[in-house]
């Protein structure tokens, strides 16, 4: 029985042949480089490019991040101490944020800069603009702690504009924050805002609640005393009741 015949296809030829010339020729060898000189040459040149590239990328990055911080801190030397500072006190700090947070937009300090922007359109009254700046600072944000001063700042803001209802919900959710001072807070200002709605029951309730909180603010004497006026309004409208019986 004769050996059996070997056929080796062309592409299985080629490739034996590009094996042996890469074994002549090994890589890095000094044929090798010769051979792809211009090559090796261009990507050196392609990787330093991108490289530096980037450096300055994050060296530009962290400069006007730098800056921000420090323009930030500049800017803030002009917050009015008093929170009865006069108009024009608070509008000149939202001339200085406004221009701030257009020059350091995109900066981890613009998102603090946005909730004192919010606060200053606050104190001026100037609510629709506060509500705006606060959002943005909640759906941006990626900082849990501003987002939580900005929910703070939100529910006076939403008392303000006549949003009781959504100011109400913003109180509860933020009595979720496992805090007793904020609970006792946020327990307060429900009870207040029911009370506005004319729920003198459930304001009752929520004044009650409060005084069980342990806390200091708002203190005990002031929740006392919004109680007791409650108590009065709501014996006056359940004898107005009676009477038109």
């Amino acid at each position: 029985m004769g050996a059996k015949k070997i056929k080796i296809s062309k592409k299985e030829a080629l490739k034996a042949q590009k094996a042996l010339e890469l074994a002549t020729v090994p890589v890095l060898s000094k044929e090798w480089i010769e051979l792809h000189f211009t090559k090796v040459l261009t990507g050196l040149a392609a990787l330093l490019l991108v490289i530096g590239m980037l450096w300055g990328f994050n060296a530009y990055g962290a400069s006007k991040e730098r800056r921000a911080r420090l323009d930030y801190a500049v800017t803030m030397q002009n917050w009015p101490s008093d929170e009865n500072s006069t108009r024009q006190a608070w509008e000149k700090v939202i001339t200085d944020l406004e221009r701030y947070l257009k020059e350091y937009s995109g900066t981890p300090p613009a998102m603090d800069a946005q909730l004192d922007l919010a606060r200053a359109y606050f104190q001026t009254q100037q609510y629709e603009n506060a509500l705006q700046r606060t959002k943005k600072v909640l759906d941006q944000s990626p900082r849990d702690n501003l987002r939580l001063l900005a929910q703070y700042q939100l529910a006076p803001t939403l008392e303000a504009l006549g949003k009781t209802d959504e100011a109400i919900t913003l109180w509860n959710d933020l009595k979720s924050k496992d805090s007793p001072e904020l609970t006792r807070e946020a327990d307060w200002n429900i009870a207040r805002l029911y009370a506005r709605k004319g729920d003198y029951a459930k304001a009752a309730e929520e004044y009650d609640a409060a005084l069980k909180v342990s806390g200091s603010y708002p203190n005990s004497a002031l929740i006392q005393d919004e109680l007791a006026s409650l108590k009065l309004k709501m014996g006056s409208a359940g004898g107005q009741k009676d009477g038109g019986q």
